[in-house]
């Protein structure tokens, strides 16, 4: 799949609200939103276009709902879940101001499900809530601008 080429940061946004799990991000008009598991889980997939199939999992970009121990850090939880040179090739943890800070892991490789090439992960947490988004093919660098906006556009709703 081709996108045009366009300046996404001059592009029109729409913001999309997540209120159980108090987030939001802004979402360029490029790309459409569905959820599933009542908000625990979001696709964005190209709008204008049909979903090939129901399993958000094939979306280029997804979020996910995760649980941690309230005072386990964000860092500490990434640690016990994934493994380095395993399930991913770099950790990054991002200056971005919000919740309890975020950590990218990068270069994951091809899981056994829907994950064809490798995918990057970004996880923000607040409290025992850790929301994780995945590009899926971290390689197409039209999908990883997008991907950029919109994690730099997070944020958690007010408690």
């Amino acid at each position: 799949l081709k996108l045009k080429v366009v300046d996404i940061k001059a592009q029109s946004k729409t913001t999309y609200t997540n209120t159980v799990y108090g987030y939001s991000i802004e979402l360029p008009e490029v790309l459409a939103f569905r959820e599933a598991e009542e908000g625990r889980k979001v696709g964005l997939y190209v709008a204008g276009t049909t979903p090939p199939d129901f399993d958000l999992s094939t979306d280029p970009i997804t979020f996910t709902l995760a649980v941690k121990v309230e005072n386990q850090s964000l860092e500490d939880w990434v640690n016990s879940q994934y493994q380095a040179n395993v399930d991913y090739q770099v950790k990054e943890k991002l200056n971005l101001e919000v919740g309890e800070g975020a950590v990218r892991l990068k270069g994951m490789p091809p899981g056994s499900g829907s994950e064809a090439c490798p995918a990057d992960r970004t996880f923000l947490a607040r409290g025992s809530n850790v929301i994780i988004l995945t590009l899926s093919c971290a390689d197409l660098a039209e999908f990883a601008q997008l991907y950029e906006q919109i994690v730099e556009s997070f944020k958690f709703l007010e408690p």
